[in-house]
């Protein structure tokens, strides 16, 4: 569909049928947090969404980042070889300082349950921080209105995947996705995640925004 059109039938609003999925979004993962209604993931979703946020580790929020897990960098590699059976759940708990293992014996619970249901099979590192900061969300988002979820793949039509969303948090009532956050291990990754946020912000406004005047809370917000 070309975008003159596309942005017609917009008209700078949700569309109203989530029947089926559209050219511009996909969802990677199978996860039964996200509501039958809202499985097929529509670029038209995004146009509430007004907050972009970064999550890391310890000590992240001090070097810019919005949100951080309790979790030092060596704790997050302890933690990922026992989720990958490099370790048992004893010998990981016996490497854990004992102050500490009561917090990472959580971890691991959530992430071998809740978090396998999520979809993730944390073949890479950094899936144990998105679905830590998943979790964490819920204190700002709660189930009772929000559902938050990830693994969703953006792209042109036809073309090759342009980035995939980390975190998000959309309404159980329409879908509509209200923040877009991305998660790094390294304090030191601040500079790329923002750049990760900055090319879907721009991705999304060249979709939903029709004029710079637009009132769409994603063609209004300006992202830092």
């Amino acid at each position: 569909m070309k975008f003159t059109a596309l942005a017609s039938m917009l008209s700078l609003t949700l569309l109203a049928s989530h029947s089926s999925a559209d050219e511009y979004m996909e969802l990677t993962r199978s996860d039964p947090h996200v509501p039958a209604h809202c499985q097929n993931v529509k670029v038209a979703q995004f146009s509430a969404a007004q907050k972009f946020f970064v999550y890391g580790i310890t000590g992240a929020v001090r070097e810019g980042f919005q949100y951080e897990i309790d979790l030092s960098r060596g704790e997050a590699t302890q933690l990922w070889s026992a989720l990958k059976g490099n370790l048992s759940a004893p010998e990981f708990l016996s490497q854990v300082r004992t102050d500490r293992r009561n917090l990472l014996a959580n971890y691991f619970d959530f992430l071998t349950t809740e978090g396998e249901e999520m979809g993730f099979d944390y073949g890479k590192e950094g899936d144990l921080l998105e679905g830590l900061a998943l979790r964490d969300l819920a204190r700002e988002y709660p189930d009772s209105e929000y559902f938050r979820y990830g693994g969703v793949e953006y792209h042109e039509p036809g073309s090759a995947t342009m980035g995939e969303l980390d975190l998000l948090v959309a309404r159980k009532s329409d879908c509509a996705v209200v923040a877009i956050g991305e998660a790094k291990l390294g304090t030191g990754q601040l500079s790329h995640a923002k750049s990760q946020l900055s090319r879907i912000f721009q991705f999304l406004r060249n979709k939903l925004c029709e004029r710079p005047s637009s009132a769409t809370p994603v063609c209004t917000v300006r992202i830092r």
